[in-house]
């Protein structure tokens, strides 16, 4: 399914509007941040906003629209800076001559202004979503470098029951609802072992992850593409 289908799915059925949701949360998120000059997670307002502005977005989309994440980021871009102008109308203003100082002879100190927005790194975006989407599953981000195979064939058994899970979003949207992987399917369809998938259920839940997500920095760190995802 490429991405139009994705998005004309998505349109029509609320599990499909959901899943995309889930997907593209890294994005809205960064989207976000970069509208608002500051980080932005889950319990910002500008994260609501960018939500609502992104789900606005798969309904008002048409193929002859191009690209989609462009139209996306505008839409969020705009609802974002639209939440910044009504809290800098609703929040109270205070000269700036009230805010110079003196000192010690008594002379007056004027008020500097400073930049308070840091910058916040792509890499810091991503940390920041994979560890919150790993909570969910009661993975902890830090056990990440110690849950990868230790033999070769079981890494590649790993990586394509990661790769089978991305090739359909359903099967993505399945795991991140029930928290659990579909042993049966996969042993049944790719004759993975049963003690491969409990050994290593935290590498293949994190891989999913990464790839079904926009982790573009994250799949370099745990390497997962040099096998051929």
């Amino acid at each position: 399914m490429n991405e139009t289908e994705q998005l004309l799915l998505a349109q029509r059925e609320a599990q499909a509007r959901e899943a995309l949701l889930n997907e593209n949360d890294l994005f809205i998120r960064r989207c976000a941040s970069k509208a608002a000059r500051r980080f932005v997670d889950c319990h910002d307002d500008a994260y609501s906003e960018a939500l609502i502005a992104f789900n606005d977005a798969i309904t008002a989309y048409r193929p002859d629209k191009g690209s989609f994440q462009a139209f996306a980021a505008a839409a969020i871009q705009n609802r974002v800076t639209d939440l910044l102008r009504r809290e800098s109308r609703n929040a109270k203003c205070v000269p700036f001559s009230a805010l110079g100082t003196q000192d010690d002879h008594g002379d007056e100190v004027p008020f500097e202004i400073e930049d308070p927005v840091p910058m916040v790194s792509d890499a810091a975006l991503e940390i920041s979503a994979l560890r919150q989407e790993l909570d969910k599953f009661n993975i902890s981000f830090f056990d990440l470098p110690k849950s990868s195979p230790k033999f070769g064939r079981t890494k590649r058994a790993c990586l394509d029951v990661i790769r089978w899970l991305i090739q359909q979003p359903e099967r993505v949207a399945a795991v991140r609802k029930t928290k659990c992987l579909p042993a049966s399917q996969i042993m049944e369809e790719l004759g993975t072992g049963s003690k491969v998938l409990e050994r290593n259920r935290t590498y293949i839940i994190a891989g999913m992850l990464i790839w079904a997500g926009d982790y573009q920095i994250m799949r370099e760190y745990f390497k997962i593409g040099k096998e051929g995802l």
